[in-house]
């Protein structure tokens, strides 16, 4: 097996007859396979591995119908809880004003209380009174 290099090839095309190509020997290809490595089927195996969850993922191509249909489910239990909430707190300020309008009745019922205001002091005296009643007298030590 000879190759010409580019520089001694000739311009004219090299013409091949049906006497010329079986008389000239021709190259066979042998198979020849190494046995793989452990490196080399983990690559492959890998390489498959992802082939597939890549054809796998193109089938399912999120369309933007399907994004809507995904967010209107995905806000139901957010609506709900928010709504549950409301209600709730609704509730308690109807509570609360149904306890302010007794509260109010009862107070146009009953007398007005006078209220006694305390005594205004100066700031940073302090006066002392005596008890109403002495403290009761301790035993006396018998011996």
């Amino acid at each position: 097996m000879t190759q010409q290099s580019p520089e001694q090839s000739t311009d004219k095309p090299m013409e091949l007859t049906a006497d010329s190509a079986q008389s000239q020997p021709t190259a066979r290809v042998l198979p020849f396979e190494r046995p793989q490595s452990e490196v080399q089927r983990a690559v492959q195996q890998r390489a498959q591995e992802a082939m597939e969850l890549s054809r796998a993922r193109s089938k399912f191509q999120v369309t933007p119908v399907r994004w809507l249909v995904i967010f209107v489910i995905a806000a139901i239990p957010a609506l709900l809880t928010s709504a549950a909430m409301d209600a709730i707190l609704r509730g308690m300020h109807l509570l609360d004003a149904m306890y302010d309008k007794q509260d109010a009745e009862r107070a146009a019922k009953a007398p007005p209380v006078e209220i006694q205001e305390p005594e205004v002091q100066e700031p940073g005296v302090v006066m002392l009174r005596p008890l109403a009643e002495p403290p009761p007298a301790k035993p006396a030590d018998k011996k």
